[in-house]
């Protein structure tokens, strides 16, 4: 790669979602690992997950790798920087695929009662470099998890 193949895009996104659950629950479902991993993954069975570390504490870490069936490894490793407990995470996160970088985001993810649930507020910003993925990629992916999220809360798994 030369640096004329060297690109940089930067995006930011927020999502806001009602959860048909509490905000205890939803919290629950990102701060207990087993949880977490049942939900914060790619759908199919065309890949095979796992996680490492699962630390929400302020400085702890959150690690994944998805190895896709005869395709690439993605690995994801998160940074935790603030901690409300029931009410916000934050976390700055790094992606690889396979072993190039692929972006450096900042996420504030925050839990409030609507009343009949939960409004959950995804707040993203990121730098995709060289290529690699996209906003619109990374947006879809994150409205997907979201989803994952309020069907696992739901089920009242």
């Amino acid at each position: 790669m030369t640096a004329t193949d060297l690109t940089e895009t930067y995006s930011s996104v927020t999502i806001t979602r009602p959860i048909g659950a509490a905000p205890e629950r939803v919290w629950r479902a990102f701060g207990e690992p087993a949880e977490f991993a049942s939900w914060f993954t790619a759908p199919g069975d065309e890949v095979a997950m796992s996680f490492g570390e699962h630390d929400l504490s302020v400085g702890g870490r959150i690690e994944q790798t998805a190895d896709f069936h005869g395709g690439p490894l993605s690995r994801f490793v998160a940074r935790v920087t603030d901690v409300v407990p029931g009410r916000r995470i934050a976390y700055a996160y790094d992606m690889w695929l396979d072993d190039r970088h692929m972006s450096t985001s900042v996420t504030v993810i925050t839990l409030a009662d609507n009343g009949s649930g939960t409004e959950l507020t995804w707040v993203e910003q990121g730098a995709h470099v060289d290529g690699i993925d996209t906003p619109e990629q990374r947006e879809a992916g994150t409205v997907g998890l979201i989803g994952q999220l309020a069907h696992h809360c739901a089920a009242g798994a």
